[in-house]
Parts: C-alpha cells; sequence; structure tokens
C-alpha cells in the first residue's frame, strides 16, 4: 500500500482530478490517463491517490522497464515481495481479487500496451472489486476502458508553476510588471508542459527570464534535468519516438511541413506513402499519431 507526500507543490489539474472521480464514482474500473510525455500523467495520478478517500487498500506499481507480459508480471511481484507461479498473470489477478476493493495505479504502459488485454483485461474480470488507473501515452483499447485526455497546462496554471518552481532555487523570485510579460512567453513557447516548465524554472539562479526567453532556441541544451540524464525533453520525445514503427516515424516527419496545425483535407493532399508498400489509410495513421499523443485534435 502506498501513501504520496511530494516535497514540491502540486499545480492546476483540479478539474482532471474532479473528472477522475467523477469516472469512479459513476461506476468506471479502468480509467486510462492519456498524454504525451511530460504532461504530468505520473504526478495526476499520484495527486489522486493522496487525494483521494477510498475505501481500500492503493497499490502504485511502476512499469517503466517492463517490454512483455512476463516483465508486466514481474515489476508487479517484485514490488509486492511475491514469488511468481506458472500463471503469473492469473496468480497477480486472484492477489489483487484477495484485497477487495483495491485502487490499482499501473504507471508508464505506454510500451506493453499490446499486452494490455492479456493482463488488465484479465485482472478485471478476475478482481470485480478492483479498480485500475493506468498512465499510458496512448490508451490501451480493451473493454471497459475510459480515457481521460490530459492537455498541456492552462496558461495561468503554467505561470504558477515557473514561478513555484523557481523560488525553490531563488526564494525572492516573484512575478510582476517587470517579468510577467517574459514569463508567460516562456511558458507559451514551452507549450505549457510541465515538465519543460519545471525543467526551465532552476536556470533562474544564473539567467533572468529574458535570457531564459531567449535561448528557448536550444531548448535541449537548456532544458535537462541535473539528477537525472532520463528526466530530459530530449529524452522523453527519443521515448515516444522509439514506441513508433518506421511508417509512423516517416508520417509525424511528413506532418512536421505544418507550421500551425493543419486539416484533415490538408493531411489528405500532402502526406505521401507511396514508397511505402501496403501502407494503410492516411486518415489511419493519422489516428495512430493522435492515440500517440504526437498529435492533438481539437
Amino acid at each position: 500500500m502506498v501513501t504520496y507526500h511530494r516535497l514540491n507543490s502540486f499545480v492546476g489539474r483540479n478539474d482532471e482530478l474532479t473528472q477522475l472521480d467523477v469516472l469512479f464514482n459513476d461506476g468506471a474500473r479502468l480509467v486510462t490517463i492519456v498524454g504525451t510525455g511530460g504532461t504530468g500523467k505520473t504526478r495526476l495520478s499520484q495527486q489522486y491517490v493522496a487525494k483521494t478517500s477510498y475505501e481500500g487498500e492503493v497499490w502504485f506499481w511502476e512499469l517503466n522497464d517492463a517490454r512483455s507480459v512476463a516483465g508486466i508480471a514481474r515489476a508487479i511481484a517484485e514490488a509486492m515481495d511475491l514469488t511468481l507461479a506458472e500463471d503469473p498473470v492469473g496468480q497477480l489477478g486472484y492477489v489483487i481479487a484477495n484485497m477487495g476493493p483495491v485502487l490499482v495505479v499501473l504507471d508508464n504502459f505506454e510500451q506493453v500496451v499490446a499486452h494490455a488485454a492479456e493482463t488488465v483485461g484479465t485482472w478485471l474480470h478476475l478482481a470485480p472489486q478492483a479498480r485500475f488507473v493506468v498512465t499510458s501515452r496512448m490508451p490501451l483499447l480493451i473493454e471497459g476502458e475510459q480515457v481521460l485526455h490530459l492537455a498541456p497546462l492552462q496558461k495561468h496554471d503554467a505561470l504558477e508553476l515557473f514561478v513555484q518552481r523557481s523560488r525553490e532555487f531563488d526564494s525572492s523570485f516573484c512575478l510582476g510588471e517587470s517579468n510577467q510579460k517574459t514569463v508567460a512567453q516562456i511558458v507559451e513557447r514551452l507549450d505549457g508542459i510541465p515538465l519543460a516548465v519545471e525543467l526551465a524554472a532552476p536556470w533562474i539562479r544564473l539567467l533572468s527570464p529574458e535570457q531564459i526567453l531567449n535561448r528557448l532556441d536550444e531548448r535541449f541544451k537548456l532544458l535537462r534535468s541535473q539528477g537525472s540524464q532520463k528526466n530530459t525533453l530530449r529524452a522523453t520525445i527519443e521515448w515516444s519516438w522509439n514506441l513508433l514503427n518506421p511508417l509512423q516515424r516517416y508520417a509525424l516527419g511528413q506532418c512536421s511541413v505544418f507550421r500551425d496545425g493543419f486539416s484533415i483535407e490538408s493531411a489528405e493532399e500532402v502526406l505521401d506513402f507511396t514508397f511505402w508498400r501496403d501502407a494503410p489509410w492516411i486518415l489511419e495513421i493519422v489516428r495512430t499519431l493522435v492515440d500517440h499523443s504526437l498529435l492533438r485534435s481539437s
């Protein structure tokens, strides 16, 4: 069982926390929080765990290193200090069932979505009182799933996040007439993505907001975590890129010619897959990129 007490503040996402409550109160048993890398899926799930008054146990299982059904089972078994039997999925299903009204969080599921039906789908049937929150860059596409799409932060929340994280490195930093416009431009250039904002804020101890803004053209150098090479903007994008097959990567590259978004009709006009044998319908490829949280539909 887990309890989360993060050392820094949680900013925004009140609507999303309410949506999670509403979905579960309406009978949902599986909610997948879907969003592009860096939007705060993990942090939202942790905040929900910390704030919800759930009647049963709560478990949080990280699946970062899982690549197969066996890997999923192994990650969970290690977290629970279990020895796996011949049928690990069935075994874990009965373990979860014996917990009664348990809330299970499965974090970072995107690299194993092909195994969702065999694992999560099985557990939903074996443990009828269990409820699941899954974080992923794409939906699981299994029966009973409810999807909560996580967009970037709203502008005022992104501003507040930048201010709060900046104060962790310079307690005198505050937002005022002299810098509010510049900070607003910073978070706008960062698309309101929480990870990017949190990686930019520590530079306030060395650079002014204007200097940070002027260096965002070199954002892959600027937005690096000093604590972990994994927690960088480049690493986040590379992780999403590596989940694509060659045709999907080619399609995403072609989509980059559109500067301010595009319509379905424009995609059908511009995207060209004549060099790919048996390429799927253009709309199918676009939908796949949306499912991977690499394109946003509006």
